[in-house]
């Protein structure tokens, strides 16, 4: 499948293998959407009272959320299906003129769909850098504290209007972003070139996405916390991608049991066997490792690595020119090199006894 997933994870309740659907809240005068799911710590303000966020619990006006580091996240559902997640930062919410929805992002990302809404009664997300209107679509908006950084605007699908502090406004189209911050012209840009975007949405359960290539363990796709992720088991690994890739950046949500160990290999030569990977083990060590005719060359292995059985972790590397580098939950990890190979697809591989899983694969392509 070759289109952008950066669209939102689909409704989640329940335990760990629930399949049942959220369910909409009720609009009335007060309340305007729900909680319906927390991850990490997550504080919920009303009134001038502070305490933890709950799942299921109904919003009012004015309440304000805080996914408070790197590992709080807050998913909310309107009454018309428009889900919002908070990560790392946040956000108020408020009624607007007859009824429309607005949110205000003080920190933070938040990935939005947005229902289609009436003409009259757009949703607004304001920042301190600007607002954007939507209609209907699906976003995701980054605020940075640093003025100079400000707030950027990703648009996957539909149409949004950014306005910042001066007053100009530009209309963002799906594959644009745009960034509302001091100094930088406010334009509509393309974003990179998408390779391969996969959610595993529209997978049928028990299969494996086409072009993905099965080398040993046990690969299938199947519903968690009612959402369709990618599970590995076993001993073995998953190829996909084309041998041509030369530069690009990769990102994928990962969750691995504490006897699972996953790993990410980029630039795989299979004429000379060359490789790059990045480890993760279960018990909190990741590990670099350079592979050149199958044997091992040098390496770094470190072990700061904060996992939490049974959460999701954002991987990341980026692939350009003589330069190769991970990152785990947005933080860029001490282990650059050179590679040992220009170009190559990539694999996922596990070994252990339990289960792996993986979610919003995003391959773009860089500029040399």
């Amino acid at each position: 499948m070759r289109e952008e997933v950066e669209r939102q994870r689909k409704a989640r309740e329940g335990g760990p293998h629930s399949t049942e659907p959220e369910k909409l809240p009720q609009q009335t005068h007060m309340t305007i959407a729900r909680v319906v799911r927390v991850e990490g710590e997550v504080a919920l303000s009303r009134g001038g009272q502070n305490k933890p966020a709950r799942a299921e619990e109904d919003l009012l006006p004015g309440d304000r959320l805080e996914a408070v580091g790197k590992n709080g996240m807050a998913a909310l559902l309107y009454a018309d299906g428009t889900r919002l997640e908070v990560t790392a930062g946040a956000v108020v919410l408020e009624s607007g003129a007859r009824g429309a929805k607005r949110a205000s992002v003080e920190a933070g990302a938040v990935r939005a769909q947005v229902a289609r809404q009436p003409k009259d009664q757009p949703m607004v997300f304001a920042t301190p850098h600007g607002e954007a209107t939507v209609l209907g679509t699906t976003l995701l908006i980054h605020v940075d504290p640093d003025p100079k950084k400000g707030t950027r605007l990703e648009v996957t699908e539909g149409k949004v209007r950014l306005k910042n502090l001066s007053g100009k406004t530009v209309d963002v189209p799906a594959g644009h972003y745009a960034v509302a911050a001091a100094g930088v012209d406010l334009a509509a840009r393309a974003l990179p070139v998408v390779l391969l975007g996969e959610d595993f949405a529209r997978i049928t359960p028990g299969s494996i996405p086409p072009g993905f290539e099965r080398e040993g363990g046990t690969w299938r796709v199947q519903v968690l916390d009612g959402d369709q992720v990618l599970e590995g088991r076993g001993a073995g690994s998953l190829a996909f991608g084309d041998e041509r890739w030369g530069n690009y950046e990769l990102s994928v949500r990962v969750r691995l049991e504490a006897a699972m160990r996953l790993g990410l290999v980029v630039r795989h030569d299979p004429a000379t066997q060359a490789n790059h990977q990045i480890e993760l083990w279960g018990d909190g060590i990741y590990e670099r490792r350079s592979l050149r005719e199958g044997q091992d060359e040098p390496g770094a292995k470190r072990s700061d690595f904060r996992y939490v059985p049974g959460r999701w972790h954002a991987l990341a590397v980026s692939c350009r020119q003589r330069a190769i580098e991970f990152g785990i939950d947005g933080r860029r990890l001490p282990l650059s090199f050179e590679p040992l190979s220009a170009r190559g697809h990539c694999k996922f591989f596990i070994r252990g006894d339990g289960a792996v899983y993986f979610d919003d694969l995003v391959v773009r392509r860089l500029a040399p």
